[in-house]
């Protein structure tokens, strides 16, 4: 049933209590009042009967042959009778009348010739002669009085039930329609922030779209998202988090004009209606630059000071699209661009954006597919030892052999993963994966190197992180010390405390670890010696330009230095030529890695390496 239909039978219904109260009020009490009027009148009229017919018959004992002979007697007595007053009461209050009947109730005596107007309540009495009845007394009184009163009850009481039906129809179909308007209400706002949702930015932004028609105006849609919030959100809680979109979409409301529109799509996306804009583009792009401002503000919530940024994409009525689909979609790639270009900053839609978003769409929604249909592959890396040339160890690396597409680098589909969490999942299969595929090597009889496996933020944040590494080592059979997980300098300097802890915990097992692309993350040094690490490898940007550039010359040498200084092995990535080898050799670096000693290969390249290492 339809929420209109349910509507329409409840005013029905309260149509019908207040009818069927209303004429309850309204005929109750006349009907109350005339009910308790006639029982009285009717006992007071059979009460004087019988008194009077007692008087009567008293003087009938008197003289019980003569009594019909003497009615002026018996006439004056039914005079005094109607003058006089008993209990408090005056007989012909009701304009009584007192009448002497024979037994074929033809009048023998009656006090007054009038006749009483219509209805009249009576009452008569039989008197006696000796135990022989003789005679009747009869009191007549009109009811036209009672009639009169009960007919001012009556319109009394209809005043009274209009009263009463008024409140009783109009506060419930007030309360109705208070109700439909909160759930229209909330069925067009957002139930956290009070703006408007996407259901009314269809209306909204189509209203817009009209006006500029007619007025040969523009409307630009600004689609935005807020950068890092997840990372707020898991971390200190949904709590702290809601309090910052609500505050983040009040100082947006505040920033825009009252002819502008803020609507939240979900989650930290907003989408910004700016209506009636001129063709130039100084206005709006003072208009970004003053949301942008206000949204980057420090923000206290609680006892936690919190500082957001946000990428905006844009998109103009009509030069970027004439309806609201198209709109929207171009203003979301757009703000793709925005994130792909380092955030906290805006975009125009251009149409090369929409081919990047059809692919981001497209590979997103292959990752769904990958891992059940084993489209992931990996590729194993040798690291050497500078000294001796043997391979120690590889480096775990994934490709995507998509069925259209072909082998897909990670740059590829690697961050969209990030984004959308995917990467949790595929991460822990390449870890599960390179731990099978490690033990096998040794089943084989290769002797025993180290599997290095890289590790996203995502996947460190994970509360069950280590239990899903030592799951991994137990149902694969390796030993935890040919396990080693590479872990950023960013991802550890995001919570110190915290990655200091599972790393710990990681090292009680057995495994070990390295930072990744050391020296990019800019780590404090009075950190790196608390980190339980084993390896830093120096990032691949720090060995290109070996040995002529001098900067990368010192930086190199810096971090070697730095490391064996800290009891830790060095790593070079990225090493391409001889003369970067050398270099490497004649500072102590203790390994490396490259395509000077090989390309990511399949497992079975990595097996045959060692058949021809033995046999050399």
């Amino acid at each position: 049933m339809s929420q209109q239909q349910t509507d329409v039978r409840l005013i029905k219904l309260i149509n019908t209590i207040t009818v069927c109260v209303s004429i309850a009020v309204g005929v109750a009490l006349p009907g109350l009042y005339f009910l308790t009027k006639f029982n009285h009148q009717h006992g007071e009229v059979a009460a004087f009967a019988h008194i009077h017919g007692s008087l009567v018959t008293n003087a009938i004992n008197k003289n019980p042959h003569m009594w019909r002979f003497e009615e002026h007697k018996l006439m004056a007595l039914m005079a005094d009778f109607s003058n006089t007053e008993h209990g408090g009461v005056t007989h012909n209050k009701y304009n009584s009348v007192h009448s002497l009947l024979n037994l074929d109730r033809s009048a023998i005596l009656r006090n007054d010739e009038a006749v009483l107007p219509w209805p009249v309540l009576s009452h008569e009495v039989t008197l006696y002669d000796a135990t022989k009845p003789v005679a009747f007394y009869r009191v007549e009184q009109t009811m036209r009085g009672m009639m009169i009163e009960t007919l001012f009850v009556a319109g009394f009481g209809m005043l009274l039930a209009l009263l009463i039906a008024i409140p009783l129809r109009t506060l419930p179909l007030r309360a109705l329609r208070q109700s439909q308007q909160r759930l229209v209400h909330m069925a067009h706002h957002d139930i956290l922030t009070g703006l408007p949702n996407r259901a009314l930015l269809d209306d909204r932004l189509n209203q817009a779209i009209l006006y500029a028609r007619r007025y040969e105006r523009q409307v630009t849609l600004v689609f935005i998202d807020l950068d890092n919030f997840k990372t707020i959100n898991d971390s200190l809680g949904h709590d702290i988090g809601d309090e910052l979109l609500k505050e983040t979409a009040e100082r947006m409301k505040q920033t825009v004009r009252q002819t502008d529109t803020v609507v939240r799509l979900g989650g930290d996306e907003f989408v910004i209606i700016l209506f009636d804009q001129p063709e130039k583009a100084e206005s709006i792009t003072n208009t970004l630059q003053k949301v942008r401002d206000v949204i980057a503000q420090p923000l206290a919530i609680g006892s936690h000071t919190l500082r957001v940024t946000c990428s905006m994409g844009l998109a103009t009525y009509p030069e970027d699209g004439e309806d609201v689909t198209t709109l929207l979609k171009n203003a979301d790639a757009a703000m793709y661009q925005a994130k792909a270009l380092g955030r906290n900053n805006f975009q125009f839609y251009t149409p090369e954006m929409n081919s990047k978003l059809q692919e981001r769409v497209f590979l997103q929604q292959g990752m769904l597919d990958a891992l059940a249909k084993n489209e992931f592959v990996l590729l194993y890396q040798p690291q050497v030892h500078i000294q001796t040339g043997q391979i120690i160890g590889v480096e775990t690396l994934i490709r995507w052999q998509h069925p259209e597409l072909g082998l897909i680098p990670p740059l590829r589909f690697i961050p969209l993963a990030e984004e959308t969490g995917m990467i949790v999942q595929i991460g822990e299969w390449v870890l599960r994966t390179a731990c099978k595929q490690n033990k096998a090597w040794q089943a084989l009889g290769m002797p025993p190197i180290k599997m290095s496996v890289n590790v996203s933020p995502r996947q460190f944040k994970e509360k069950n992180w280590a239990l899903i590494v030592s799951s991994a080592l137990q149902e694969s059979g390796l030993e935890a010390k040919y396990l080693e997980l590479e872990i950023t300098e960013s991802l550890i300097m995001e919570n110190v405390e915290r990655a200091i802890a599972v790393m710990n915990e990681l090292q009680e097992m057995g495994v070990q670890l390295s930072i990744d692309d050391f020296g990019t993350g800019y780590s404090s040094l009075s950190s790196l010696k608390h980190f339980p690490v084993a390896r830093i490898k120096i990032d691949q940007s720090f060995i290109r330009s070996l040995p002529g550039n001098d900067e990368d010359q010192s930086i190199a040498m810096a971090v070697i230095a730095l490391g064996h200084k800290l009891k830790l092995k060095v790593v070079a990535e990225g090493v391409e030529t001889e003369q970067q080898r050398a270099f490497l050799y004649e500072n102590e670096c203790d390994e490396m890695q490259g395509y000077h000693f090989s390309k990511p290969v399949p497992a079975a390249s990595i097996e045959q390496m060692f058949v021809k290492t033995i046999r050399s």
